[in-house]
């Protein structure tokens, strides 16, 4: 909360939380009752450094999250 402007900060927090909750389940109720999930829904939409580790979190604290790739429509090569 007090650093949202911080992509490190709301990276490391993300970081936190996913392992607070990966190891420990009891955590998670705390954790989304404090506002978690739309904190961490702010940290991944500000900063594209977070998205891995925020959809790691929203993962493990039971959230919804997409978490394949959907296709572009666009073509590629496959091999060099």
């Amino acid at each position: 909360k007090a650093h949202p402007q911080k992509a490190g900060v709301q990276k490391q927090a993300c970081m936190l939380i996913r392992n607070l909750v990966a190891h420990g389940q009891a955590f998670s109720k705390p954790i989304l009752d404090l506002g978690a999930e739309a904190l961490i829904m702010q940290a991944r939409s500000a900063h594209r450094d977070c998205e891995d580790v925020a959809k790691a979190a929203l993962r493990d604290l039971g959230c919804h999250v997409e978490l394949r790739e959907l296709w572009t429509g666009q073509r590629g090569n496959l091999a060099p």
